[in-house]
């Protein structure tokens, strides 16, 4: 799923009005997976379900495929978003 959200420290996400709401999602710098450590400067979501369940909950908009999410950011007033994969 796709999600859209500005780009300020603390990510808000969309909702289909165009507004935004912060979610309770949990974020880390730093996965162990079976293939080693992953780091990043950014913050990634540490647990995808759990974020999923979160956005769902604040009624954030998601999207099947990152054009559908292009296509909902055309028609936001003008400024910086970012786009979230989480599956």
């Amino acid at each position: 799923m796709w999600f859209l959200a500005t780009t300020t420290k603390t990510p808000k996400f969309f909702l289909a009005n165009g507004s935004t709401v912060e979610a309770d999602i949990d974020w880390t710098h730093e996965k162990v997976t079976s293939t080693g450590r992953l780091w990043s400067g950014a913050p990634m979501v540490e647990s995808p379900a759990q974020a999923i369940a979160a956005l769902n909950a604040k009624g954030a908009v998601s999207f099947k495929t990152k054009p559908e999410a292009k296509e909902f950011a055309k028609t936001l007033p003008a400024g910086g978003w970012k786009y979230y994969r989480i599956k």
